[in-house]
């Protein structure tokens, strides 16, 4: 970890550990784990309805740099991508994929409420010039939002192969044994970011070959691969209307 990120343990109280979701997380991760949770009256896709149940969609604490609806539809629109994906390309990390998306951002939440004036001027500088979230990150504030949701994760018991996607979806290969959830993620959070940016930036770059690469897949199979997650964030969209 970044020398410096511990000064969050004077500020991360339960409080905030509610907020994001970790407190559930710790005892989520799988499918399987879940549908007992959220029951299968609300949908019959368990990863929409854990996004409604876990409080990622709706229910969200309030945010100083971030649109909070905005974040929290990304957090499901990726856990859903990814969950559509893993599916559909009988991925053998399937099992964790929607948990690893509907996390892979949690720790913008605790940055934004512990540096709340720190990340309105990392958020200003990705609109105003093109550099990445996570390097303005590091260069305002010393280290990333990935780094604090691993740290805080480690704090809390969470599942290793969770972790991983938090720190490594944007450049997956660096997630070793993960890298395959990682990728996956990696792809659902583009899906999400082209569907509705979570924040304003300036500039972004493709999607990386290696990233497919990793996965097995080529450019041409994601057309109807993102023509199914477009159809669950419809019945995402649907399901919210009636809650």
């Amino acid at each position: 970890p970044v020398a410096g990120i511990t000064d969050l343990q004077n500020h991360v109280v339960d409080g905030v550990v509610d907020a994001t979701g970790f407190g559930f997380l710790r005892r989520l991760t799988n499918i399987r784990e879940a549908v007992p949770f959220v029951g299968t009256n609300e949908t019959q896709n368990p990863a929409i309805a854990v996004a409604l149940k876990t409080g990622m969609i709706g229910g969200m604490p309030s945010c100083h740099a971030f649109d909070r609806f905005r974040l929290s539809r990304h957090f499901a629109g990726t856990a859903i991508g990814a969950h559509v994906l893993a599916q559909r390309i009988h991925h053998p990390a399937a099992h964790s994929a929607f948990a690893a998306g509907l996390f892979h951002d949690v720790g913008l939440l605790v940055m934004d409420r512990v540096f709340p004036h720190d990340m309105q001027y990392v958020v200003t500088e990705v609109e105003r010039r093109t550099v990445s979230l996570e390097d303005a990150e590091r260069e305002f504030i010393g280290f990333t939002h990935g780094e604090v949701g691993v740290w805080l994760g480690e704090q809390w018991d969470i599942p290793r192969v969770l972790l991983a996607p938090m720190l490594h979806h944007e450049m997956p290969w660096n997630g070793r044994a993960d890298e395959g959830l990682c990728a996956l993620v990696s792809v659902a959070d583009w899906w999400a970011t082209d569907v509705e940016p979570p924040y304003r930036f300036a500039g972004r770059p493709a999607l990386d070959p290696r990233v497919l690469q990793i996965l097995g897949i080529t450019e041409d199979c994601l057309i109807p691969l993102r023509s199914a997650f477009e159809r669950e964030l419809v019945r995402l969209s649907a399901l919210l209307e009636s809650n």
